[in-house]
C-alpha cells in the first residue's frame, strides 16, 4: 500500500554543488546540523545531503558514517553514498527516504491499532538488528523512522545515527543526558549508561505517540514533570491499550544487561493485530 499523504517541505535554499551531488532544497533541521535534498550530479540518483558545521565540535556526522558501514546492507538501514568534508563543514549522503513517522502524525493524526502494530514491528526488527550488531541507538523517536521514497508503508527506516555507540559494558555507570526528552527512556533522564532496553522504552513512547497522536507529557514544561509522567505511567489511569502497557511493562522489568526477546514481541503484536 502507498500511503497517499501529502506535507510541504521547508523552504528553498540556493543550488550548490557538494562533491557530486547538486543541493537542491533544504527539507530539515537538528540540533546539530541542517538536512538539503540533493541529486548525483551524473546518475541523477536523489539523496538527502546531511550538514554540520566544523565549529559544533560534535563531529556527529563522521560518527554516523562510520555506523552506516557497520550497519551496511540491513534491511531498515539507508546505504551511505558518500561521507567528505570542506574547511567549514562536514558532509554525509545517504538515500533519500520519504515522510517521517513525525511528519505523518502531525499531518493526519493518530494512526489505528492495526497500523501502529505494523510499524511497531517494522521498528523492532530493525532496533533488532541493529543491537545483534552490538550497538543501540540511544535517540529513537518518530523523526527518525522514515518511510521509503514512494512512502510505502512495509518499508520503513531508520536514519539519524550520531549518537549511536556500542553497548557499554559499565550499565550502571553515570553519564550525562543522551536522546530526546520526550522519547528518553526513564534511565536516560537518570544519566545513566544506555542499554538496549533503553531503546526498547523509547520505542514504547513512539507506540504512545503513533496511537494517540501525542504523548501523555506533551504539555508538560519541565523536565521533572516529564519524567514523573514517564515514572506513574503504568500505574495511574489511563486509556491506553493494554498491549502498550503490556510492552512497556515488559521493557522496564528486563535487566540492563539483558538481550531483549524480540520474537516474543513480535509474535504478541502479530497475535494481538490478528
Amino acid at each position: 500500500m502507498i500511503i497517499k499523504y501529502s506535507i510541504k517541505s521547508t523552504s528553498n535554499m540556493s543550488v550548490q554543488s557538494i562533491y557530486h551531488y547538486n543541493v537542491l532544497e533544504k527539507i530539515g533541521d537538528g540540533a546539530f546540523g541542517e538536512v538539503f535534498k540533493g541529486q548525483h550530479q551524473y546518475t541523477q540518483s536523489m539523496v538527502a545531503i546531511k550538514r554540520e558545521n566544523k565549529n559544533n565540535n560534535t563531529k556527529l556526522l563522521k560518527n554516523e558514517s562510520i555506523i552506516y558501514q557497520h550497519l551496511k546492507n540491513i534491511r531498515g538501514i539507508p546505504t551511505l553514498r558518500w561521507f567528505g568534508q570542506n574547511d567549514t563543514h562536514y558532509y554525509l549522503t545517504i538515500d533519500l527516504l520519504g515522510y517521517s513517522l513525525q511528519q505523518v502524525v502531525l499531518a493526519h493524526g493518530k494512526l489505528p491499532m492495526n497500523h501502529v502494530i505494523q510499524l511497531m514491528i517494522q521498528m523492532l526488527r530493525i532496533i533488532q538488528s541493529v543491537h545483534n550488531k552490538g550497538f543501540i541507538h540511544r535517540d529513537l523517536k518518530p523523526a527518525h523512522f522514515l518511510f521509503n521514497a514512494n512512502n510505502n508503508e512495509h518499508n520503513l527506516y531508520l536514519v539519524d545515527f550520531g549518537l549511536c555507540k556500542y553497548c557499554a559494558i559499565h550499565l550502571h555507570k553515570e553519564t550525562s543526558f543522551v536522546g530526546s526528552i520526550n522519547y528518553a527512556s526513564i534511565r536516560a533522564h537518570h544519566r545513566l549508561e544506555l542499554s538496549r532496553k533503553d531503546d526498547l522504552e523509547s520505542l514504547g513512547y513512539i507506540m504512545i505517540f503513533l496511537y494517540c497522536g501525542n504523548l501523555p507529557w506533551a504539555n508538560e514544561r519541565h523536565v521533572e514533570q516529564i519524567v514523573d509522567a514517564k515514572f506513574t505511567l503504568l500505574t495511574v489511569a489511563n486509556d491506553l491499550p493494554d498491549i502498550i502497557l503490556w510492552y512497556l511493562l515488559y521493557v522496564r522489568n528486563l535487566k540492563v544487561s539483558d538481550i531483549p526477546d524480540y520474537d516474543m514481541l513480535v509474535n504478541m503484536l502479530l497475535h494481538l493485530k490478528h
